[in-house]
């Protein structure tokens, strides 16, 4: 269970004890000096790294949001909310979405925005990672149907450190996975937001100073990098897809 507390600046976890930062590119390597974050309102975009289901706690805590999960070819959308969001998360994505069920994202947002349904939050690689690097993003962006002007964009990073017992899950038994979370004394989550005058934005042609065209989709990859300090790779979700594949086979072989 989660629950934030706005007076100590940051969010208190039954099972563990997390904290936040605020990054700015305009002062680097002055992380915790404070700087502008805004709080996100129904139908804006925040866009983060995943690689655990307790990224899905965090979120909902904070801001009861949609989530999404991506067809990886279409780049529409399916909106997820509580639970099922939160399974869906324990589970590696389907390769591609149910035509009945995809929409662009400018579509969830607008739904989001008029129900009240909170923020959209969009995890562009689709699936979790190991927490030690970054899944290669999906250029959600360059399908101009997910834009939607009428959004703000929010950029988080979230990051496990740990000595023995690694929060975060991609691969095998979630169960036994969350056995092992809630005997540990304590787990430490660190959410890094993008300060608001770092945060990518809609509607620019072209970078400040020069002529090359302005990458939404490479901004925002750049941005929470350099937030998360992690790696970045070229595996896909199509990647951990196979591997989960073969992981399951073996395991099905060895017992």
């Amino acid at each position: 269970m989660l629950s934030y507390s706005a007076d100590k600046g940051e969010e208190q976890l039954k099972i563990g004890v997390p904290s936040r930062m605020t990054y700015s590119s305009k002062k680097a390597g002055r992380r915790n000096k404070p700087t502008s974050t805004r709080t996100p309102k129904s139908g804006d975009i925040v866009v983060s790294n995943h690689s655990s289901y307790i990224d899905v706690l965090y979120f909902i805590s904070r801001f009861d949001p949609t989530f999404v999960i991506i067809d990886n070819a279409t780049l529409k959308m399916q909106p997820l909310r509580g639970y099922a969001a939160l399974f869906a998360s324990t589970h590696p994505p389907a390769a591609l979405l149910k035509a009945s069920v995809a929409k662009s994202l400018s579509e969830i947002c607008t739904e989001a925005r008029a129900t009240n349904s909170g923020p959209v939050v969009v995890f562009p690689e689709n699936t979790s990672s190991n927490g030690k690097a970054l899944l290669s993003f999906l250029p959600i962006f360059s399908d101009l149907g997910n834009e939607d002007p009428k959004s703000n964009l929010f950029l988080f990073a979230l990051k496990y450190p740990y000595k023995s017992f690694c929060p975060t899950y991609s691969i095998g038994s979630v169960f036994r996975h969350l056995v092992g979370l809630c005997c540990q004394i304590y787990n430490r989550l660190v959410v890094v937001q993008v300060a608001d005058d770092s945060c990518p934005k809609f509607g620019i042609e072209s970078k400040p100073g020069s002529d090359e065209p302005y990458d939404l989709d490479e901004e925002i990859r750049l941005t929470i990098t350099a937030a998360s300090r992690l790696r970045s790779t070229k595996l896909t979700a199509l990647d951990k897809i196979d591997f989960v594949k073969y992981y399951n086979e073996r395991q099905r072989i060895y017992k």
